[in-house]
């Protein structure tokens, strides 16, 4: 890990770049603003330089932004570790939002807030269950993703984690160079509220040759940050060949597990106590989905009969937030 002053230069203000070698000749580029900085207070090219979320245009938004981070509190140490053993944007069995165009560059950011289930015991065996935001993953339109988001696996009950992802074809992921990497110093744990943003910026936004693209936890509930992610390249390619910006998605899904995706072993799901996820928020580009500009949206699922998301529909709230229903043990 090599670290390098991030200077905002206009105020001056200096936080820490740590680059991190994440294998397969890919690096990534971990932010951390000052400890005394505050987002709020921020300038917007203090939020660019430290890879914080843009503050939104549209005002409810605006406002649930500010909301959102007057709680910040600081942000986690840059320590990341791979997992190795599944991967959270290839499931046949998935349910959410999604919006789709044949437009390129419609989509520049997928944000999203939801509240973390609490998991228990009503099936024999751990949970493997992502809830995340992305731009891409729907080979209709753009085969390549990026996403970040929450992850409890079979390890055991509430084993919660954050974790981002970058693939450049979900229909054929690469097993040695591509999957989830986990932030290994950031916590969240069952009933917490987490706010997840993936931000593109083309190379003239950027102001550089390949293009950029950040993603961002938040703890809304303990206030700590995860370090934001930034990619300018991926697999030897720029990061620009990774979004084409025609897809954003906000999913809850069964993680696809050394290749497969059945109902085996300690993999099964658990029931969650509220049987679904609580999505408060989702925007586009800083503006709500449920505006009158964004209504190509569909609710998906699949899955076999043994694993099937019981309501595929969910509920669209007046608050601008959706449900993700889903509800299995083997046998019911």
């Amino acid at each position: 890990m090599v670290s390098q002053s991030l200077i905002a230069s206009a105020t001056g203000i200096t936080g820490t770049s740590f680059a991190i070698d994440v294998g397969h000749g890919n690096r990534v580029y971990s932010l951390v603003p000052p400890v005394s900085w505050s987002p709020v207070n921020a300038t917007d090219e203090e939020l660019d330089t430290f890879g914080f979320p843009a503050r939104p245009t549209d005002p409810a938004e605006r406002a649930a932004w500010t909301s959102e981070w007057q709680h910040y509190a600081g942000t986690a140490a840059p320590t990341v570790c791979a997992v190795t053993d599944r991967f959270f944007g290839s499931s046949p069995a998935w349910a959410g939002m999604e919006l789709a165009t044949t437009t390129r560059n419609a989509y520049f950011t997928a944000s999203g807030r939801f509240t973390e289930p609490t998991f228990v015991a009503a099936c024999p065996h751990a949970s493997d269950h992502p809830i995340w935001v992305g731009l891409g993953g729907d080979p209709d339109y753009e085969a390549s993703l990026i996403q970040t988001g929450v992850e409890v696996d079979q390890t055991g009950l509430n084993d919660d984690y954050g974790w981002y992802e970058v693939i450049f074809d979900v229909n054929n992921i690469d097993p040695n160079s591509e999957g989830p990497t986990r932030f290994a110093s950031w916590t969240v744990n069952a009933a917490d509220d987490v706010r997840a943003t993936v931000q593109y910026q083309t190379p003239a936004q950027a102001g550089n040759s390949t293009g950029r693209v950040t993603t961002t936890l938040f703890n809304v509930t303990t206030g700590i940050a995860a370090p934001s992610q930034v990619f300018t390249a991926w697999n030897g390619l720029p990061i620009y060949d990774y979004v084409t910006g025609r897809t954003a998605e906000w999913v809850d899904e069964r993680g696809f597990t050394n290749g497969s995706n059945t109902i085996d072993g300690s993999f099964f799901y658990l029931r969650k106590t509220t049987a679904k996820t609580i999505w408060s928020a989702a925007s586009t580009n800083g503006v709500s989905i449920y505006g009158a500009a964004h209504q190509q949206t569909n609710w998906i699922y699949s899955g076999s009969a043994a694993e099937t998301l019981e309501n595929a529909s969910g509920v669209v709230t007046t608050a601008g937030g959706f449900y993700d229903y889903w509800d299995h043990c083997p046998g019911e």
